[in-house]
């Protein structure tokens, strides 16, 4: 049956029925069909390492800088989900004229979801801009209220030169870009 038991039982390891019967058939998979399908150049540069540079600069972001970038990376208009969203919006037209309506209509409830998380990301990006903006201020009003507690600061006085970051200014109460 096998000509090389040992081998082929352990080359067949992890790979499906699919797999195993387009090797002896030497036929493509589905998976195959489904990745020779984008004709060869016609697919950007990947997506995924864009917001790894959004991720870094929020890395080396201070405090009062994290809720904007927040926004900006993900519910500004140019951002992460808005595009997103668009994408995904065109793949569902483009589904539904292929005749592929189940998947079409699968598609459009995440796309609704989408844009739930993407008011939900707004929300919480200017709940948190808040947040750190009121206790900038406590600190501040402490800072300079009580004497005692400037003289006994641990912490290094910043170079001469150093000039602190400006509070951004509050998002918009309502979401920028609201469909």
């Amino acid at each position: 049956m096998f000509p090389h038991p040992d081998f082929d039982l352990y080359d067949n390891t992890g790979r499906t029925t699919e797999q195993i019967n387009a090797a002896n058939t030497d036929a493509p998979t589905c998976d195959d069909l489904r990745h020779w399908s984008v004709k060869e150049g016609s697919v950007p540069d990947p997506v995924g390492p864009a917001i790894t540079a959004w991720t870094d600069r929020l890395h080396a972001a201070e405090h009062s800088e994290v809720a904007q970038l927040l926004l900006l990376a993900t519910t500004d208009p140019n951002g992460v989900l808005p595009r997103l969203h668009e994408f995904l919006e065109a793949a569902a037209d483009k589904l539904q004229q292929a005749g592929a309506s189940e998947a079409a209509t699968q598609l459009t409830g995440i796309v609704t979801r989408l844009g739930e998380l993407d008011q939900d990301l707004y929300d919480t990006a200017v709940d948190a801009w808040e947040d750190i903006n009121t206790a900038q201020s406590r600190a501040t009003t402490a800072t300079s209220a009580s004497p005692a507690v400037g003289a006994r600061a641990t912490t290094a006085a910043p170079p001469s030169n150093y000039e602190p970051a400006a509070p951004l200014p509050l998002p918009r109460p309502d979401h920028p870009h609201r469909r």
